[in-house]
């Protein structure tokens, strides 16, 4: 039992104390255009319905930041990557290493509750239990994004930010024994932003070859490619010196 008080307080306790603080160097004005993004998108959803389902157009249903809010998920995901990527390199120029635990529950905290609500809810209530596991496991494991198989609309956007949760504090807790500052990144970084778009194209090509192309511009085949914003915005927060006067220990 004297090992239940400390686990309690690092794996729950924390995390949920630290939910009501807000992070040290938020800025309001980013919250600001986050919240824009989040209500772009909502208003093309209500929008892209309501005429699928023969509504009259109006002025709501023409104004150009209606009809194409969907842009709104592309600017989310570039202040996230700028919000998270700018905590990452903070913990990393000031410790030398990241707590991958500690981020990882962190963020999870914000989505699991919520998203397994109403992972639940939409299979087991609405769907009553009659969606198979092939319908699903994909929705389970935030890997909808790769599968057009799932339930929970709108989920891949949601598997593309826990990969990056995953992938992002990993790939700096592996490769930060081996650097001797956060700017020794920005050729790493560099690369990595000239060649995302460079894959993006070839699956454009062997999509097209295979005439697998979603005439939506939502194709599955290329949401996991989304995250190229989110190493730019990672880069440039490295590129402005933000983590120059520090060196890990």
């Amino acid at each position: 039992m004297r090992f239940v008080r400390p686990a309690l307080e690092l794996f729950v306790l924390r995390p949920f104390d630290e939910l009501r603080h807000r992070p040290r160097g938020q800025l309001p004005a980013l919250d600001f255009l986050r919240s824009c993004a989040v209500l772009l998108v909502l208003a093309f959803h209500f929008n892209e319905p309501y005429l699928a389902g023969g509504g009259r157009e109006n002025l709501f249903s023409r104004f150009p930041l209606v009809r194409h809010g969907w842009m709104g998920v592309d600017l989310f995901f570039v202040l996230s990557g700028y919000f998270i990527g700018k905590q990452l390199w903070r913990e990393l120029a000031t410790t030398g290493t990241v707590d991958f635990q500690r981020f990882v529950l962190r963020r999870g905290l914000r989505i699991w509750p919520l998203y397994y609500a109403t992972f639940l809810f939409v299979a087991f209530v609405l769907g009553r239990g009659d969606y198979s596991p092939a319908a699903w496991w994909a929705d389970l494991v935030f890997l909808s994004n790769y599968s057009d198989a799932h339930v929970v609309a709108g989920g891949w956007s949601l598997s593309v930010e826990e990969q990056f949760y995953l992938l992002a504090p990993l790939l700096l807790l592996l490769t930060a024994p081996y650097v001797s500052s956060p700017r020794s990144y920005r050729g790493w970084l560099i690369g990595l932003f000239a060649l995302l778009p460079l894959v993006r194209f070839a699956i454009i090509l062997d999509a097209g070859q295979r005439d697998t192309i979603d005439k939506d511009r939502n194709t599955h085949k290329l949401r996991p490619w989304r995250k190229e914003w989110e190493a730019g915005h990672a880069r440039d927060y490295v590129f402005r010196g933000g983590c120059a006067s520090h060196r890990p220990r």
